[in-house]
């Protein structure tokens, strides 16, 4: 048992050190809703 829980606080380690990574560079390339012009 306690081997599987070091492999879940393992895999939760590296998704989050991925989020920590990935979400700033993902809101970087995300369109700015304010720059937007749509025709209506």
């Amino acid at each position: 048992m306690n081997v599987f829980v070091d492999d879940l606080i393992s895999l939760f380690c590296i998704i989050d050190d991925f989020c920590l990574e990935f979400e700033p560079e993902w809101r970087k390339r995300q369109i700015d809703n304010s720059k937007r012009n749509r025709k209506s």
